[in-house]
């Protein structure tokens, strides 16, 4: 089983991000919206679920300085954004925006989202990234999550993301810090009707002294 480890920086919380993503089969340099589609498979070639260990990873530390240089940082640690368990191609999937994406921290809900509520759909994501760097055969480009079910999580926790026609990966967490958070969701939040803030470290290395 898959292992995120929680690196000893200084950050608000660690949480996991459920998202799918889209795998290249062809390089892409700034390439147009109307040129993408289902049929010719230009771009798209492959989906699988992820969670954590590379590049715009599932699990992200934020707080991190400096302050305009964070993502990397965050996104980027060893362990971080395992991929998996399966990678399908294309025609396994018929439609990637009509994909339910669930995330359990201890067997708990903690995300259930449907990726029609995507900001940006996949060819529009090709397109805006492909204008900075070529995409090569088989870079691997996340699609982003839905922020509302977040949650902090922690040492021994066992966290499990499920999409639709795509498996469940399944990893545990280590922080040698044994540090804990709050583990209250925005949707928690708003459900209760508070204001949807950060949740707090409660205790460990880095946390804010009690008055």
């Amino acid at each position: 089983m898959s292992k995120a480890v929680c690196p000893s920086v200084t950050r608000n919380r660690l949480t996991a991000e459920g998202s799918i993503l889209c795998c290249l089969r062809r390089s892409n340099s700034a390439v147009a919206m109307p040129c993408i589609s289902e049929a010719d498979g230009h771009s798209r070639s492959a989906i699988c679920s992820s969670s954590q260990r590379r590049p715009r990873s599932p699990v992200a530390s934020s707080g991190l300085p400096p302050p305009g240089n964070v993502f990397y940082q965050m996104k980027s640690r060893d362990t971080f954004a395992p991929l998996g368990p399966y990678i399908v191609t294309a025609d396994e999937i018929r439609d990637p925006h009509q994909l339910q994406v669930r995330l359990w921290v201890n067997g708990v809900l903690k995300q259930n989202f449907n990726t029609s509520d995507m900001a940006h759909k996949i060819p529009r994501c090709i397109e805006w990234v492909s204008s900075i760097h070529t995409l090569e055969p088989g870079d691997v480009l996340a699609t982003g999550t839905n922020h509302r079910g977040l949650s902090s999580f922690q040492d021994g926790d066992v966290v499990e993301l499920e999409s639709d026609g795509l498996g469940r990966l399944r990893f545990h967490v280590r922080d040698e810090l044994k540090r804990t958070w709050g583990r209250e969701t925005r949707l928690d939040m708003a459900n209760k009707g508070g204001k949807e803030v950060t949740t707090p470290q409660l205790t460990g290395k880095y946390a804010a002294a009690r008055s």
